[in-house]
């Protein structure tokens, strides 16, 4: 699990199948990567799908600058499957990442894919021409998790879980990721550098990032709250109901016993099981901290709120992570 925080990705969930990986971030863009580090210059294969409908797979690729009106050929267990000519990627920006999205060729690939052990990658870059494979064990099951995780499960637009149900309408989960998408009733708090949650530009709120997820007829607002330390960025919640706004507490247990707080630290958020959990580092290699899970409810009367689920902590850091913070010692829920 990745963790948000200066220049890290936010990951909502993550799976690893065998070769390949699974990451989906707060708004439900999931992609699947197979990386390989024996040949320099070109780095991961990876399939990214945005949420939502119609929306359709594409094909990323992490490479050194590629020579323009080069191909970039892919083949599946040594048969060709696609000669990509250089133009018809997207130009790489600052991400360094080339984007390929024809709708029939990504069929045919990921058709190719699914059934084969490695993908061989042949290309020109800048430095010169470049071959490097990538395993493939694991694809169909890292599709299904991007199926899962997506709500596509059962329907007609998944990748691999297919059936027959339409494709979902709109996507449950929205990027909040500049200041002009924040309700204008808290616009304010995040705007001005005294504000509560200001000292934070716009480049910044953008890189961090924030959510909106829909949750019975309300809706869920996490949103980073000033610009944060290197390793740790605090997030506030709210509902947003009917034109109101109102803030959310976190339950938490304190030194004393159980308590609530305003504020979670370096979150991830599940759709589809409602489940936030955030990981405040003690230190950047995150050997010590706390750890926290809640789970978010729907009520008429309450609204949403949030249920502490686990709350784990480990204030020793020693260098060893103890199999990471979800294993850590637990002050919640209690041991009978």
């Amino acid at each position: 699990m990745l963790i948000a925080g200066s220049a890290v990705p936010v990951f909502a969930s993550y799976k690893k199948v065998r070769d390949v990986s699974v990451a989906c971030d707060f708004i439900q863009t999931c992609t699947l990567s197979s990386s390989q580090n024996k040949v320099q210059g070109i780095y991961a294969l990876s399939i990214e799908r945005a949420a939502g409908s119609p929306t359709e797979p594409v094909l990323v690729l992490a490479a050194s600058q590629l020579t323009p009106q080069s191909t970039v050929s892919i083949a599946v267990d040594g048969k060709q499957v696609l000669n990509i000519p250089v133009s018809s990627f997207a130009p790489p920006g600052d991400s360094g990442q080339y984007r390929y999205a024809d709708k029939a060729g990504m069929a045919e690939l990921i058709r190719a894919m699914k059934t084969g052990s490695k993908a061989e990658v042949q290309m020109r870059t800048t430095s010169g021409p470049l071959k490097a494979e990538f395993p493939l064990a694991g694809f169909v099951g890292g599709l299904i998790f991007m199926d899962e995780s997506q709500g596509r499960v059962g329907r007609v637009d998944a990748l691999q879980a297919k059936g027959d149900k339409p494709a979902a309408a709109k996507p449950e989960v929205t990027a909040i990721d500049s200041f002009d998408k924040i309700p204008k009733a808290i616009r304010a708090d995040f705007t001005g550098t005294d504000s509560v949650c200001g000292d934070m530009d716009a480049d910044r709120f953008a890189a961090v990032g924030g959510f909106a997820a829909k949750i019975g007829d309300r809706t869920l607002l996490g949103l980073p709250c000033s610009a944060g330390g290197a390793y740790n960025q605090p997030y506030v919640f709210y509902q947003e109901h009917a034109g109101r706004v109102t803030p959310l507490a976190l339950p938490v247990m304190g030194d004393e016993g159980p308590t609530t707080t305003g504020t979670a630290w370096n979150i991830d958020w599940s759709q589809g099981s409602r489940t936030l959990t955030a990981f405040f580092k003690g230190r950047g290699i995150g050997d010590c901290g706390n750890y926290n899970v809640w789970k978010a409810t729907e009520s008429d009367q309450e609204g949403i709120a949030f249920v502490l689920m686990q709350s784990r902590s480990k204030g020793d850091c020693d260098g060893n992570n103890g199999g990471g913070p979800e294993n850590w010692p637990a002050s919640w829920p209690l041991k009978k």
